[in-house]
Order: C-alpha cells, then sequence, then structure tokens
C-alpha cells in the first residue's frame, strides 16, 4: 500500500509541469507608491495560484524609494474566458523601512481584485490592473541625545490602507 501511493504521488508530482498552457508568470507592478516585480505560479488547477512579490516603495518619513517590500499570498482565478480574467488573492508580508530617523518591519496583510486582459493570439503577454487592501501598522521609538537633555518620542507607521496598481505580465 506505501509503495502504491508513493508511486501514484511521485506520478502527481512530475505532472505538474506537463501540461501544454503557461503555468508561470513574471509581473511588474506600479502604483503611486510602490514598484514591483512578480513571480506567479499555477499550483494544482489552472484557477489556483502562488504568488510572491518584491519591490521597492516610499511610504516612511523621507521621500525617497528606498524601503523594500515583499509579499507571498494564493490566489484564484473566479471568471475567465479567453481574453479576459477576473481573480481574488491575499496574502502576507513584511515592509522594510530605510531613513535616518528609526528602523522598522511592518507586518503586513493583503487582499485584493485583479482584471486581467490577455494580448496576443497566445495570450502570453497580459495588462492587468488591480486593486485591494492592506493592513500593515507598527509603532517605533525615536531617540534624540544631546550633552544636556536625552529625549525620545514614540510614532506609529501606518500603511496607505488602499492600494491601485497597473502592471504587464509575460507568460512562460
Amino acid at each position: 500500500m506505501k509503495k502504491i501511493f508513493a508511486i501514484t504521488f511521485f506520478v502527481f508530482l512530475l505532472s505538474q509541469n506537463t501540461k501544454a498552457q503557461d503555468r508561470k508568470t513574471i509581473t511588474f507592478q506600479l502604483s503611486y507608491n510602490q514598484v514591483e516585480l512578480g513571480l506567479e505560479h499555477k499550483i494544482l488547477t489552472e484557477r489556483l495560484f502562488a504568488e510572491l512579490h518584491a519591490g521597492i516603495a516610499n511610504q516612511d518619513i523621507n521621500n525617497n524609494y528606498d524601503d523594500f517590500t515583499s509579499r507571498l499570498g494564493l490566489g484564484y482565478t473566479a471568471l475567465s474566458n479567453s481574453k479576459n480574467q477576473i481573480s481574488i488573492h491575499a496574502g502576507f508580508g513584511l515592509y522594510f523601512t530605510n531613513n535616518d530617523y528609526y528602523s522598522i518591519t511592518v507586518p503586513l496583510v493583503y487582499a485584493g481584485t485583479r482584471y486581467t486582459r490577455l494580448l496576443g493570439e497566445t495570450g502570453k503577454h497580459r495588462i492587468f490592473v488591480d486593486a485591494g487592501y492592506r493592513y500593515g501598522k507598527k509603532d517605533y521609538k525615536e531617540q534624540y541625545s544631546s550633552d544636556i537633555v536625552n529625549g525620545s518620542t514614540i510614532g506609529t507607521l501606518k500603511l496607505t490602507p488602499l492600494y491601485f496598481s497597473m502592471g504587464y505580465g509575460f507568460s512562460f
């Protein structure tokens, strides 16, 4: 019985990448305060996918795109035809600040919807619009010192909750 289960499981794993359809997509997303590169991979079915994104952002005290963001999630293509797709996705991530005043890591969770338009005959190229909600909040402490006085303040970094981005994807 164990041998049959092991062979069945091994064949299942090998068959995951044997379909003719494109299973991986590289994405580039741009929003008003964030630029991200991503990789999406279809898992188990043609409708379910895992996503991994990393990029630079600007949501802390300075006005530079020097913060780093990463996120990992799952998505599901709810509606699909030969040229259009509507999917929902959710996950978690980390936001790393980079400035002279404080250095913190903000955990975040997100959920959103995406409309994708497939381009060309094969649909390897795609453009999409992504909108959703993310929650990330962390308290931090700034310390000031001089020869006379030592002081500190406590602040809160709260990420912009609503996001809207546009992007391009290439499937392979």
